[in-house]
């Protein structure tokens, strides 16, 4: 579980039993109660965010050394980031209100669950056609 000393840090993990609890409620509501899609869908929960930005803040800094920080507070567009992320599939959003969003780890978001189902064996998504 995070330690939530700043009260406008909601950031949350996947062993939070609040946060988890509080997405599966948004997930029933989204999925009209369909326990198999919000299982599903809790597989790929990534934690509750204030906004996508602090997700994305957050992940970047995993993979920055602290001495490096000042570039991505300077030079990094992490509202492009942010807006790739979505485009490109790397993650789906479901909002909790005004005050949170959700985070769930996804090859197509805006795909039902049972859509975004990937062949193992191939690692291709059978949805889409390969690119030669």
């Amino acid at each position: 579980m995070t330690d939530q000393d700043d009260d406008d840090n909601i950031t949350t993990l996947e062993g939070d039993k609040d946060a988890s609890d509080r997405a599966r409620r948004a997930l029933a509501f989204y999925f009209d109660g369909d326990a198999a899609k919000i299982e599903a869908a809790l597989e790929e929960y990534d934690g509750t965010f204030p906004n996508f930005g602090v997700y994305t803040r957050q992940e970047l800094e995993e993979h920055i050394a602290p001495y490096m920080m000042w570039l991505l507070d300077r030079w990094v567009d992490l509202d492009g980031i942010a807006n790739d992320w979505i485009a490109n599939g790397r993650n789906w959003l479901l909002p909790d209100g005004d005050e949170a969003v959700h985070v769930f780890l996804t090859s197509r978001p805006m795909a039902d669950i049972d859509e975004r189902e990937v062949d193992l064996e191939t690692g291709n998504d059978d949805s889409e056609p390969e690119s030669r």
